[in-house]
């Protein structure tokens, strides 16, 4: 028992003042048998406490006594001897809590009922434990409270547990309203994504139909086969079959069984590694042999499982094409420099060869030797020829461009045409009227269209027929047609036949130096090379149409001509005085040894005074020392050119006469001093010589 000091009984209205004798039970006198039931009566219900943890107290509202058990006192933390007070008693009630206990306990009092509260104790450890109190209000015969006589449970397991279901309900309550805004969600969500896919659909569909690529789709069958299941209609139109040719076949079914494994291959790839796949190809198709380039992309169901193939693809034949006139350019162009220089070799050679039998020829008179030298001079006129066919190709010849009538040109040459071609040969023309004026050089394109001509011949030995044809067309800057062929506009020369054909391998060297199919002494396989190269330095082109059986069509781009241009002419260069030939003094320029041997012995058999110079530095330091009537100079020299050595010894000496020796000349930059200079090509014959000397000095 605890005596709280702290206790006011005047906190409660209905608390009289304190009464002693009614704090205590009356003794007992009945008896000792009535006491040892009420023993037994009270060890049992203590025994029934304890069992059920249920602690007992008494407040005394007299004297503010507080009565706990053992187990009351644990309810709030205490030890069992701890001294437990009315004051302690509401200091360990947690704050928030204790205006209900002391409201529930006012009530009780006021009104002399029933004491119920549930609140939380706060241990001295810091836990929070809730507890339930419940009493009843013992009343004097007056009416008046004396002490309230009660009972303590510990229900924080119970509350633990309503707090758990409360949240569970909570919970509950959260997700099934979270449920219903999701299934609200979802129904929005489908109709969205319905018309999402509605439109996907519009758009694949658009897409499908109307993309410049091709697009296949492939349904994979349970036995792993590839189905196509659609086409769109570009790649229906590139490949020339309907789209619904196409439907429940496999590659197998439209391509060569290698192709197929190839393309099955790849498509099985793409499979198993679950990314796309790209590839290019050689299709043949009903439109003819296609460039493709395709990319497979694996296709998901709504499983992850893969279930389609679709393909794009893009058509590379036009591309490819370009490229490849592009190469075989490149390609024509290296063998051509390497020709070139091996044939300006060649005319040097052949120069001292023939100049030198031409000199024999005036120191023998033996029939015997003059048909020994003629038959080696018939042969280095061969040698001759042949170079000048291999600077054709190599571009390195002068040609004298000017504006000319195609078709006049073509009509110029058709009795020759026939007696050359044979009887056996149809010859047609096809020739535009109005035709452009081609830039062009009348003696090289009559040459150009000979070799044709002599060509087609060859390709009909049963005979056929050859069509010359003329047309003009415009090429645009972004147009593809050739490689080689730069924007502008041209005048076309085609010629055609009706023999056997090229395959790919020989229309693709066709243009090659000494490539031919002929037999051994049929042709030196100069012919096309010939005209690729005139066609090539007058700025235009040349393209091949031919397939094995079927004929053969050679088309001759030539640059239209600008008369206007063209007719202007340049103002004649002052006239120099001449000069008498016995007299002249010839400076002779040549890197070669043996030529400029030659070339002075020849000018002394002349009669003309020759000094010679192995190079232009050489020549000028002469020219210095003593001026020359006429500079004979080799126009390919290292280190200086023979235009850069006249331009420089005219700078002192404006009226100095020069005069050319060339086998091949790459005169471009130097048109214009080169014009008006005498120009003599390598081999010569000796009266040639004499006659561009005599020209030159005049």
């Amino acid at each position: 028992m605890s005596v709280d000091p702290g206790f006011s009984a005047a906190a409660y209205s209905a608390v009289p003042q304190p009464v002693a004798a009614l704090s205590r039970a009356p003794a007992d006198q009945t008896g000792a048998g009535k006491a040892a039931l009420l023993n037994d009566s009270e060890r049992r219900l203590k025994l029934a406490l304890e069992a059920g943890k249920i602690g007992s107290w008494q407040l005394d509202l007299v004297t503010g006594v507080l009565e706990a058990c053992e187990q009351c006192k644990a309810h709030y933390g205490l030890d069992a001897d701890a001294d437990f007070t009315y004051s302690w008693l509401l200091a360990l009630v947690h704050p928030a809590d204790r205006g209900i206990r002391q409201r529930a306990l006012r009530e009780a009092l006021l009104n002399g009922g029933e004491y119920a509260c549930e609140y939380r104790a706060r241990w001295a450890d810091g836990s929070v434990h809730w507890l339930s109190a419940r009493g009843q209000v013992v009343e004097d015969e007056a009416g008046r409270p004396l002490r309230v006589i009660g009972v303590l449970f510990d229900v924080t397991e119970r509350k633990r547990r309503e707090e758990e279901l409360r949240r569970v309900n909570v919970g509950l309550e959260k997700s099934m309203r979270l449920r219903m805004r999701q299934l609200e969600s979802e129904v929005e969500e489908r109709a969205r994504a319905q018309a999402a896919e509605r439109a996907s659909e519009a758009r694949y569909a658009a897409v499908f139909e109307h993309t410049s690529a091709g697009i296949i789709l492939l349904n994979i069958t349970p036995e792993g086969r590839f189905v196509y299941e659609a086409v769109n209609p570009t790649h229906a139109r590139l490949t020339g079959v309907p789209a619904a040719e196409y439907v429940g076949l496999t590659s197998y079914d439209l391509f060569p069984r290698e192709l197929a494994d190839r393309l099955v291959g790849r498509y099985r790839r793409a499979v198993e590694t679950g990314a796309p796949v790209s590839y290019e190809e050689i299709f043949p198709y009903r439109t003819g042999m296609r460039v493709l380039q395709g990319t497979a992309v694996p296709i998901r169901d709504a499983d992850g499982v893969i279930t389609k193939v679709v393909i794009s693809t893009h058509d590379l034949t036009e591309r490819k094409r370009v490229e490849e006139a592009q190469r075989q350019g490149q390609k024509m162009e290296a063998i051509g420099q390497l020709t070139g220089g091996v044939a300006h070799d060649f005319n040097n050679l052949l120069t001292a060869v023939l100049g030198n039998l031409e000199l024999l020829t005036q120191r023998l008179s033996g029939p015997q030797h003059i048909a020994l030298i003629d038959a080696a001079m018939r042969a280095a006129d061969r040698g001759a020829k042949l170079t000048q066919q291999l600077l054709a190709f190599a571009r390195r010849q002068r040609l004298e461009p000017k504006p000319a009538d195609l078709n006049h040109l073509v009509l110029g040459m058709r009795d020759m045409l026939v007696s050359t071609i044979g009887a056996t040969i149809r010859i047609e023309t096809a020739l535009s009227p109005g035709l452009w004026p081609a830039m062009l050089d009348v003696n090289q394109t009559e040459l150009m269209l000979l070799n044709l001509a002599i060509n087609a011949r060859d390709a009909m030995p049963e005979g056929g027929t050859l069509t010359i044809a003329s047309g003009q067309l415009s090429v645009a800057p972004k147009e593809r047609r050739s490689g080689e062929l730069a924007p502008g506009d041209y005048v076309l020369l085609s010629v055609a036949d009706s023999g056997m054909g090229m395959c790919e391998e020989v229309r693709e060297r066709a243009f090659e130096p000494f490539f031919t199919t002929k037999e051994v002494g049929m042709g030196s396989g100069l012919g096309l090379s010939q005209v690729y190269g005139i066609a090539r330095q007058l700025g235009g082109g040349v393209e091949i149409e031919s397939q094995p059986g079927a004929g053969t069509v050679v088309r001759v781009f030539l640059p239209r001509a600008d008369v206007a241009l063209a007719a202007a002419e340049d103002t004649p260069a002052a006239a120099a005085e001449p000069v008498a030939p016995g007299s002249a003094r010839i400076l002779v320029v040549d890197d070669d040894p043996e030529v400029r041997e030659l070339v002075v012995s020849c000018l002394a058999s002349f009669g003309y005074a020759a000094v010679d110079a192995p190079d232009a530095r050489r020549a000028l330091d002469l020219i210095d020392e003593a001026p020359p009537d006429l500079l004979l100079v080799d126009f390919a020299m290292p280190e200086m050119n023979g235009a850069e050595l006249v331009r420089r010894a005219r700078r002192d000496r404006p009226r100095l006469k020069a005069m050319f020796m060339t086998g091949y000349a790459q005169t471009a930059p130097f048109d214009g001093e080169i014009d008006g200079i005498t120009v003599l090509r390598k081999p010569f014959k000796l009266r040639e010589l004499a006659a561009k000397l005599d020209a030159a000095l005049r």
